[in-house]
């Protein structure tokens, strides 16, 4: 951690004030070691850490738990985030699969013949020829999942302060929040809380457009969600950053009305300026 965060201090310091970064921290349940590297990139000026989706931790019995940033080992951490008035980028990671994909192999019935599951680097007589199951949706549901845990555990009312951002037109997770709440509510999810989902997500939660240069998409976003909670961004380089730029500056506030010019100057630098240079 401390060999990437200070190349990336050294990064942002030749920037002379006009670069801002993320230091890279991998959550375990040694908060001590973690908080420290926290502190320390505070220090070098960073405003905010990245973690890199839901990290695998093996216990003592061999098992492996997938996410635990609920869990009150964690705590300590959110806590010192939150105090130090820094922010969390949760990347997004690919779903727990089986060893040939997404899920595991199935046998058809008539032949006994193995069907491969969807998984690059397999053929599948030209249907889904080596089909990413993690950058097309299994990103999203994962980080998503990752979300409702973080949530429906109570997180953000132990450290009501704690600020999230999520990338990809917010993982799915702004396009359900009327269902969620709904059912929630009627399977006792919300017991014990102190809000519904939405009201977590519209107070903790900023979401990017990385990757995702859909209008529709970032209309109901700011529908939903405050604006100033909404930030431009081009996930590169999987994206071309041209295609996010050029996409933008093509919005038309006319037959978009939800998406005026002070709306659109908010999202394409003035909200990163008070999250990057509080």
């Amino acid at each position: 951690m401390r060999l990437m965060n200070t190349q990336m201090a050294a990064y942002v310091a030749k920037g002379n004030g006009r670069l801002s970064g993320m230091c890279s921290i991998s959550m375990s349940l040694d908060a001590k070691t973690t908080i420290n590297e926290i502190q320390w990139c505070q220090a070098q000026g960073m405003p905010g850490i990245m973690i890199y989706g839901p990290q695998v931790m093996e216990n003592a019995d061999g098992s492996i738990t997938y996410d635990y940033y609920y869990k009150n080992e964690t705590l300590p951490v959110w806590q010192e985030v939150a105090r130090l008035g820094m922010f969390v980028y949760l990347h997004a990671k690919e779903l727990p699969h089986g060893p040939e994909g997404l899920y595991e192999d199935s046998i058809e019935a008539d032949t006994g013949k193995t069907v491969k599951a969807y998984d690059p680097g397999q053929a599948y007589a030209g249907v889904c020829d080596d089909f990413d199951t993690g950058t097309a949706y299994g990103f999203a549901v994962r980080t998503a999942q990752v979300v409702g845990n973080m949530i429906f555990h109570g997180l953000f009312d132990k450290v009501p302060d704690l600020q999230i951002v999520l990338g990809h037109m917010g993982e799915t997770v702004a396009s359900w929040l009327w269902r969620i709440d709904k059912k929630a509510n009627v399977g006792g999810c919300l017991d014990g809380l102190q809000h519904n989902f939405t009201h977590y997500f519209r107070n903790n939660f900023f979401v990017t457009t990385s990757g995702v240069f859909d209008t529709k998409a970032l209309a109901h976003l700011v529908d939903v969600l405050d604006t100033e909670r909404v930030l431009f961004s081009v996930d590169s380089d999987p994206e071309i950053l041209s295609d996010g730029t050029d996409w933008l500056r093509g919005i038309d506030p006319g037959t978009n009305p939800s998406l005026t010019c002070d709306v659109l100057q908010k999202i394409a630098y003035q909200n990163a300026e008070k999250l990057f240079w509080p």
